[in-house]
């Protein structure tokens, strides 16, 4: 009828402020900036990763990223959310533009910890600033970043993000941060850093399931999954594989950033492409950092069944 009137956008807004649960704001502490993607792959995105070390559930539409110019002034600041959104407890956050753009190069364990931002911060790919803020403007939590925070025996560095190794140290302290492991693909979006300090780690070790195995292709025990943990990050691994006269058979791992915790398997195939005979193997492990740190680890294995 001609007396009515269709908006399609209709604002309310009162003098009286928004009153607020505290609980469900942000301070300094709650919420940390966990690994930062500054440098991605053709085709790929930045990402910064939060997360809520809290047991709060907080507001996101009272949040903001930032970066920094040279001077150190906040530059380009940008709201996480328009509406009431909350960010649970003990959980990871990526912001980013576009998560189909991650994901193709990385994978997740967690696909709703993404939040899409229509825009984000400028990060170049040398150095700068990730700095989260509240209302006020007051940080909640800030790092420097520098292409040179990446491991030192890194030799590629497009792709690969830095991750925080304890939310225990200050972000500010660029011995706390260090490139994802390549047994990630160089990147944690969304989940625990492969870099991340191992806490209840007792000592460092590696550990063969099953210790016999029949690469065959019968759906059984196929592989032989090689397990480690280390109580610290950014060593080097080489993994090689010796018949029990000692022959080298199979070069597994070359020169690969390992993380904190993992996993490498063995499907049995020698380094040119013959598979195995049935008998016993050596699995040997050697670590190194950039400080000259080498570590030894020796397994024994064996393959059974008939191979074909």
């Amino acid at each position: 009828a001609s007396d009515k009137v269709i908006l399609d956008d209709v604002r309310v807004w009162t003098d009286q402020p928004e009153v607020i649960d505290p609980d469900q704001l942000a301070v300094a502490g709650d919420i940390l900036v966990s690994e930062v993607l500054f440098d991605p792959y053709p085709g790929g995105v930045d990402f910064v990763e939060l997360y809520n070390q809290s047991d709060k559930y907080i507001r996101l539409d009272h949040l903001f990223l930032a970066s920094r110019d040279d001077a150190g002034e906040l530059k380009k600041i940008v709201p996480l959310a328009v509406q009431e959104n909350f960010f649970p407890p003990k959980s990871y956050l990526v912001l980013c533009e576009d998560q189909d753009k991650v994901l193709v190069f990385y994978q997740t364990t967690c696909d709703e910890c993404f939040l899409k931002l229509p825009d984000m911060p400028a990060y170049n790919n040398d150095k700068g600033d990730v700095v989260l803020l509240n209302d006020s403007l007051e940080v909640i939590d800030e790092m420097h970043y520098s292409a040179k925070m990446h491991n030192p025996l890194l030799v590629e560095k497009e792709g690969v993000s830095l991750e925080r190794i304890s939310f225990e140290i200050p972000a500010f302290e660029p011995s706390n941060w260090t490139s994802a492991a390549v047994a990630v693909h160089f990147a944690t979006p969304g989940y625990k850093n492969s870099m991340a300090e191992n806490a209840i780690a007792g000592k460092d070790f590696i550990r063969l399931e099953p210790k016999s195995f029949s690469p065959n292709d019968d759906g059984y025990n196929d592989l032989l999954s090689i397990f480690y943990e280390f109580e610290t990050p950014n060593y080097v691994a080489n993994l090689k594989i010796f018949d029990s006269k000692g022959l080298p058979v199979c070069d597994l791992v070359k020169n690969e950033p390992a993380g904190t915790a993992g996993e490498w398997t063995w499907n049995g195939m020698q380094n040119d492409g013959k598979r195995s005979r049935l008998g016993i193997y050596i699995v040997w492990l050697e670590l190194f950092d950039a400080n000259g740190k080498v570590k030894h680890f020796k397994e024994t294995c064996s393959i059974t069944d008939r191979l074909e």
